[in-house]
Formats: C-alpha cells, sequence, structure tokens
C-alpha cells in the first residue's frame, strides 16, 4: 500500500565519497534519523573512516536539524 523508503546519508571529499550509509531499524526497514541513531552513525561509521584519512584540512558541514545540532552530537562534533 505505501512505497518503500530509504534513508541514507552519504559524505564527499576529495578523497572520494564516504557511504553510503543507510538508517535501518533491527528488522532491516528503513529508520527515521533521530539525534541517537545520527550521533551512533557519527561514532561507529564516520569517525572510524575519518581516523585513516588526512583531514587537516577538512570541514565538517551539516545543516541545522535539531538531530544534528542535538547537544550530545554537538558536543561530540566538538570533542573530535
Amino acid at each position: 500500500m505505501y512505497p518503500q523508503r530509504v534513508t541514507v546519508w552519504c559524505g564527499f571529499s576529495a578523497q572520494g565519497v564516504i557511504g553510503p550509509y543507510f538508517f535501518e531499524k533491527p528488522d532491516g526497514k528503513a529508520a527515521t534519523v533521530s539525534g541517537v541513531n545520527y550521533r551512533a552513525m557519527l561514532e561507529n561509521f564516520l569517525w572510524p573512516i575519518l581516523d585513516g584519512m588526512d583531514t587537516d584540512n577538512t570541514s565538517f558541514q551539516q545543516d541545522g536539524a535539531k538531530r544534528h545540532t542535538a547537544g550530545e552530537t554537538f558536543e561530540f562534533l566538538k570533542s573530535k
């Protein structure tokens, strides 16, 4: 009755494409992005990749969506 959907994140850099990362529920269906699962993506997917890259002249950009600016997410990003 409803079309299938996908929630995906992808990053771009001069070194190549990072991702894609699919936000999914435990049953494999697409999940809505929340502050909790966005922060988990940053911590468990993105930063391990960035740790292996030359990021001396790198900027991290995101929009002002509440899930991107949640207090715990902001603190995590500031620590990096």
